[in-house]
């Protein structure tokens, strides 16, 4: 099996003239791409991402959010 390796990148704080090169070329080597939400206003930059809205929706805290998307 090959080695799996999570790539965390941030989408800044708005739109997607905010996003880094860095950030774009990270997004763009990887084929599996999850956001936590759809409602970022950069999420559109992540191509065919699966959002975690669900749970971020149904959390009642951060830490409750994230510990989720880690397990799943």
């Amino acid at each position: 099996m090959a080695d799996a390796r999570v790539t965390v990148v941030g989408l800044g704080p708005a739109g997607a003239e905010y996003l880094t090169v860095a950030a774009a070329a990270a997004i763009a080597e990887i084929p599996h791409r999850y956001v936590r939400t759809d409602r970022h206003p950069s999420a559109s930059c992540v191509p065919e991402a699966t959002s975690f809205d669900h749970i971020y929706d149904g959390a009642d805290t951060f830490d409750d959010v994230y510990v989720t998307i880690v397990e799943a």
